[in-house]
């Protein structure tokens, strides 16, 4: 909503961005980290076992989407802010 709204007033692209990335730093990536760690919280006290297909899985899927996120995403948004 505020990248579309940036769209038409270009002074205030660069204050958007860097208000998402605020935002992103200290709601958003400590947020990844509690998800991660709440939900093998959730796998131990449940009883499963870290070797299940389905547990194993997850936590692959995980970890791909927070390096594609750290890898790609975090460096566009940097991009974006110098080119604002």
């Amino acid at each position: 909503m505020w990248t579309r709204m940036a769209l038409n007033n270009p002074s205030g692209r660069a204050y958007t961005l860097k208000t998402i990335r605020l935002m992103e730093m200290r709601y958003v990536n400590p947020s990844y980290v509690l998800v991660g760690i709440t939900g093998l919280a959730l796998v131990d006290r449940s009883g499963r076992d870290f070797t299940t297909p389905w547990v194993i899985t997850s936590i692959v899927v995980f970890l791909v989407v927070t390096a594609i996120g750290g890898a790609v995403y975090a460096p566009l948004l940097r991009r974006q802010i110098m080119l604002a």
